[in-house]
């Protein structure tokens, strides 16, 4: 089931008339909405927004400062994130299947409950981040910074070089 679509938007109004300037969207709250395709969050800034089961598959989120969002069970499969900063974003039981990440700054981002599965996550950083339970089947993880990273499994990895000491993918299954 789906939460109910809500919408507050402090910063300025979007309608088809006014666009928000420069992409300003912090504090907005866009819970439920369907972003599916959208290119509306490119280079935005959206700190503290709320996209909580919102639907971004496909959107185009690239070099966007998403600090401290909330995109808690988001559909974001096949969605690109390319150089993003989510730094301390709630990115919990999200659908990242398939998205790109690449150079995606994920550092103390909670992860929990993630599938990642064929995503790219090269050169990423995620110090600090938790993958508890998160699925990495296929993913791309070469470069990544890892630096007391909460592994899939639940361990600490304890430095860059030591990328969740190969235990990669959750025994998780996928729903």
């Amino acid at each position: 089931a789906t939460s109910p679509v809500t919408w507050s938007y402090p910063t300025c109004a979007l309608s088809p008339e006014r666009d928000c300037p420069r992409n300003d969207l912090r504090e907005a709250r866009f819970s439920g909405t369907d972003f599916g395709g959208s290119v509306l969050f490119f280079a935005a800034l959206a700190d503290r927004v709320d996209l909580s089961f919102a639907n971004l598959n496909h959107a185009d989120l690239r070099y966007a400062s998403l600090q401290s969002a909330q995109l808690t069970q988001a559909d974001l499969h096949n969605a690109d994130f390319d150089g993003a900063n989510l730094t301390n974003t709630a990115l919990v039981d999200v659908d990242l299947t398939s998205a790109s990440l690449f150079g995606t700054n994920l550092a103390y981002a909670d992860l929990t409950g993630a599938r990642l599965r064929h995503a790219n996550l090269a050169g990423s950083n995620l110090s600090h981040a938790d993958l508890t339970g998160a699925d990495l089947e296929g993913a791309n993880l070469s470069g990544i910074h890892w630096h007391q990273t909460t592994c899939p499994d639940g361990t600490i990895s304890p430095n860059h070089q030591a990328p969740c000491g190969g235990r990669r993918v959750s025994t998780r299954t996928s729903s």
